[in-house]
């Protein structure tokens, strides 16, 4: 009966959940916070997991199954938004997730790998004819440099507009409210 073929998003005050529907008519379920705020023992995540029946909007989707279940147990993964600098050097550049992974809330994964992707295209064939001068192609870096400024501009307008939890430490992490935490704050890392 789960035919919502649109990606759903809920905020709660310690994260967010995601879900979408699969092309074999199963859902997957997401929940992103940070790893301080997860519980440690499996029964806890599978209660955790369980839990996102319960939510107004996703829930909802859930519940059209006669028995949701729970396909595997929860997986632990890193969602963190980061950018590689430099994303090119003599011989080698970075595209996709490499270049610049974006917190998933932003939808623009798919979007950031497609442009590196394509860019990295474009400086390798032009290497390759021997246009261009050895070193980083500076329209590569440049796209990862926009890439990164758009990415941070569209995840503090995201966090920005969710306010219903002021004193929740991972929406206070996302606004700056509490100094000297860098747990799902954007990172640059240098190579």
């Amino acid at each position: 009966a789960d035919q919502r073929a649109a990606t759903l998003v809920e905020a709660t005050a310690s994260g967010w959940w995601y879900s979408a529907l699969l092309p074999d008519g199963q859902r997957v379920v997401a929940y992103l916070t940070d790893a301080d705020l997860l519980a440690t023992d499996p029964g806890e995540r599978d209660a955790l997991a369980r839990s996102a029946t319960a939510l107004p909007l996703i829930g909802g989707v859930l519940g059209l199954s006669r028995a949701p279940t729970l396909v595997h147990g929860p997986k632990v993964a890193v969602a963190r938004t980061s950018a590689l600098a430099p994303a090119a050097g003599p011989g080698w550049l970075a595209a996709g997730d490499a270049a610049c992974a974006v917190d998933p809330l932003s939808g623009r994964g798919i979007v950031a790998a497609l442009l590196t992707g394509q860019a990295a295209g474009r400086a390798a064939v032009t290497a390759i004819d021997g246009r261009g001068a050895p070193g980083r192609p500076p329209d590569h870096e440049t796209l990862i440099a926009d890439l990164w400024r758009d990415t941070r501009a569209r995840q503090a307008a995201a966090y920005g507009d969710e306010g219903r939890w002021p004193s929740s430490p991972f929406w206070q992490r996302r606004r700056g409210g509490r100094p000297g935490t860098t747990h799902g704050a954007p990172t640059t890392t240098q190579v």
